[in-house]
């Protein structure tokens, strides 16, 4: 089992981002902090005893909390819930929110892994993103990382950006790979407009210089590249050293139970022989102050088969189909016969022993490929 805590707080928000954040005043920030570990604690009854393999603080920016803060919700986790002596236990940042008293005040606070959002190397392009930093500040967050003790750095990396050549990109993503030491993971996301962003509002249904074609040629020189510095592909926007791939990530994508808490945060629980979404309110305010604010839906077999081939798919090793018959007890070609035929026969996806994967034609159109396994 897993948790995921979100820290809504940002400095400044983003032009392309869609995500439950933004900026807040500082009473708002510790009446959250106080809704939150009220949270954390209210569901430990229910999941005592089971053994949690990854938490995860995502945002919005965690790290603009000050680090006894974040320290007292990680700590709350931890008294009420059984860690795993190896537990990953992540943080995102911004370059500009961390310093080395900061970071070494969360590495002593039992946080192992560090998440720093780059998105790019050029100053020119992470003021059209609306970051908060610049390059020198981030190379500079780094060092600094390394300095407090991180051994286990990702780094996020955004393309296809309207203001950026595919080899300004390319060259961007080398740089990050000469960092000294290289980051253990990379995280590289194509853009895309989100309805109500900035972003979107400047250039939806517009030129924004890179084709569907161009994107996808850009995607495979990306891969290309990180394979030269020995990343591994093990899921399609994310690549690793030496087999340091993000637990808390894969957990997701192989339909791992976990616990969301915090505003907008959705889980994926078992309560008893029944499986549950559950989804926390977007609102501050019905967070903060109702007690109505999660929400559970039961989970059909027929949604949990659907989402376990759509993530599945996602990772480049594919569906272990000895795994699916274990979950659901009966075979793939059950549900899905027809379909699979019919995509390995068009080379979209591949079958060896056990496993099914997407091609890298599939990757291309994986959209039209994931609705061929919608079931009725």
């Amino acid at each position: 089992m897993m948790i995921y805590i979100h820290i809504p707080f940002c400095i400044k928000k983003c032009s392309y981002c869609d995500f439950c954040s933004g900026v807040y005043p500082e009473e708002i920030r510790e009446l959250y902090v106080k809704r939150l570990i009220s949270e954390i604690r209210q569901w430990a009854g229910e999941y005592k005893g089971r053994s949690i393999t990854s938490v995860y603080f995502g945002g919005g920016t965690p790290t603009v909390l000050a680090p006894s803060v974040i320290g007292d919700i990680l700590q709350a986790v931890r008294e009420n819930y059984d860690l795993a002596e190896d537990c990953e236990i992540s943080i995102e940042s911004n370059p500009g929110t961390v310093d080395i008293v900061k970071l070494r005040s969360l590495k002593d606070a039992g946080f192992n892994r560090l998440s720093i959002g780059l998105q790019s190397i050029y100053d020119k392009t992470l003021k059209f993103l609306g970051r908060i930093h610049t390059f020198s500040e981030f190379e500079d967050a780094y060092k600094t990382a390394r300095q407090a003790g991180f051994l286990n750095i990702n780094v996020d990396l955004i393309t296809a950006i309207p203001s950026d050549t595919r080899e300004e990109e390319l060259e961007g993503i080398k740089r990050i790979t000469e960092l000294t030491p290289p980051p253990e993971h990379i995280s590289v996301y194509s853009l895309i407009l989100e309805e109500g962003t900035e972003l979107y509002n400047r250039f939806y249904g517009k030129d924004t210089g890179f084709s569907e074609d161009e994107e996808r040629l850009l995607y495979w020189d990306t891969e290309r590249l990180l394979k030269e510095s020995d990343y591994e592909h093990y899921e399609i926007s994310n690549y690793s050293l030496n087999g340091r791939q993000c637990i808390h990530n894969i957990g997701y994508w192989t339909m791992e139970e976990y616990l969301g808490f915090g505003l907008s945060a959705a889980g994926y629980v078992r309560i008893g022989s029944k499986k549950y979404r559950t989804y926390n309110t977007s609102d501050m305010d019905e967070y903060l102050h109702s007690e109505s604010y999660k929400k559970m839906t039961e989970e059909s077999e027929s949604d949990e088969i659907e989402e376990f081939v759509f993530l599945g798919l996602r990772l480049t090793k594919g569906i272990d189909l000895l795994d699916f018959k274990e979950r659901f007890h009966r075979d793939f070609e059950d549900f899905y016969k027809e379909p699979l035929e019919r995509n390995i026969k068009n080379g979209l996806m591949t079958r060896k022993d056990n496993m099914i994967r997407l091609t890298e034609k599939g990757v291309d159109i994986s959209n039209s490929v994931l609705a061929d396994f919608i079931l009725d």
